[in-house]
């Protein structure tokens, strides 16, 4: 009965750690969308100010 108990036990624990895992590779993820956009918005931003400062 013990050993089953332990078993469930690590089980649980091994499940935690999965969904641990998945979670941070899912948030790295978003992470690096996060930088992507922002960098996108910045550039084309850049671009824009440089466009206006060159049709004067």
């Amino acid at each position: 009965m013990k050993s089953k108990n332990i078993l469930e036990r690590d089980n649980v624990k091994n499940a935690a750690e999965e969904e641990k895992k998945r979670n941070d590779k899912n948030q790295e993820r978003f992470e690096r969308f996060d930088c992507f956009f922002l960098t996108f918005l910045f550039l084309l931003l850049l671009f824009a100010i440089l466009e206006k400062l060159l049709s004067r």
